[in-house]
């Protein structure tokens, strides 16, 4: 809430120019009585001073007035605000309850070792800003979070849409030298080449393949309706194909609930805060990062064959 120095210290050029003319009335004021009679000066100066003393007494009541209603305004807004985010979670709870699933396919179904995954990342038409407020909190997918967060070993974009116009990788330089190397067209494995000897082993590096050979699609779908948003939820869909056989092995469809007090500021902008589902959900949720979905699908969903030990000979 601000004080009354913020208040009065907030622009300082109105009160430069209001204290040189204080000073040029008083010089005014000093020299006319210094011509009157004592009597006549006394009285004088008594009036100036309880005008002064009006004056003075009607702005500090007009600074009072104007923090009293800055008060209220803001009484209201955090009023409103809460009234807003206990709309959300009581709509976020109800969806949790309702829609919020996570289905994997069978327990056969296990991603193998050495296998990689093509992102497809789809986000869906998502509502006018105007109609309801936008309450978007995921960020495109990254090819490097996904090899942190799950075991697949090599992660591929289409960008053949794009201006570079090709399928690139992004995965450690110990697969490129074992089996990436082959699918580098043969124009760009000069220049590729070069930039990888420069990297370590465990670094992850990206570069240009001529096809597509990973096995699974990791699909993400931003999927929140006009209701969702009206409440300030959002969903999402995550789903994940084996693109061998044609078939889902992982779905989940998740809510979270886009909490944005107004009154809530940090170094100038507003915070964000999002609440996941009760359940599972909160183990990859941090106040600083929020819920984490990806890596959730990929550790909860995914699940990851075992290596059956090799016979030493």
């Amino acid at each position: 809430m601000p004080s009354l120095t913020d208040i009065l210290f907030t622009s300082p050029a109105p009160l430069v120019l209001g204290a040189i003319a204080l000073l040029v009335a008083a010089s005014f004021a000093l020299g006319a009585l210094s011509r009157m009679p004592p009597r006549t000066r006394v009285r004088r100066i008594g009036v100036v001073l309880a005008l002064a003393a009006l004056l003075i007494a009607h702005g500090l009541g007009w600074l009072a007035l104007q923090d009293f209603q800055r008060q209220l305004a803001d009484a209201r807004l955090h009023a409103a605000d809460d009234a807003m985010a206990r709309d959300a979670l009581a709509y976020l709870a109800h969806r949790c309850d309702t829609e919020r699933h996570l289905t994997i396919s069978s327990e056969a179904s296990r991603v193998p070792a050495n296998e990689g995954v093509l992102l497809d990342i789809e986000h869906v038409r998502r509502p006018d800003p105007d109609d309801v407020p936008p309450v978007d909190w995921f960020d495109p997918l990254d090819a490097r979070q996904v090899l942190a967060t799950s075991a697949f070993v090599f992660v591929e974009q289409d960008r053949r849409m794009t201006s570079r116009g090709a399928i690139s990788v992004t995965a450690h330089r110990l697969w490129w030298e074992s089996t990436g190397r082959a699918l580098l067209p043969p124009a760009n494995t000069e220049e590729f080449m070069a930039r990888l000897v420069q990297v370590d082993l465990s670094q992850s590096i990206e570069g240009p393949v001529s096809a597509s050979s990973a096995r699974y699609l990791l699909s993400v779908q931003d999927t929140s309706t006009l209701e969702d948003r009206s409440h300030g939820v959002a969903r999402i869909e995550l789903r994940l194909f084996d693109r061998r056989q044609g078939a889902p092995m992982a779905e989940y469809v998740g809510f979270v609930a886009h909490l944005l007090p107004a009154y809530r500021l940090r170094d100038g902008r507003a915070s964000r805060e999002i609440r996941p589902c009760s359940g599972p959900e909160q183990a990859f949720t941090t106040a600083e990062a929020g819920f984490d979905v990806i890596g959730f699908f990929l550790v909860r969903g995914v699940r990851v064959a075992k290596e059956r030990p090799r016979l030493m000979t």
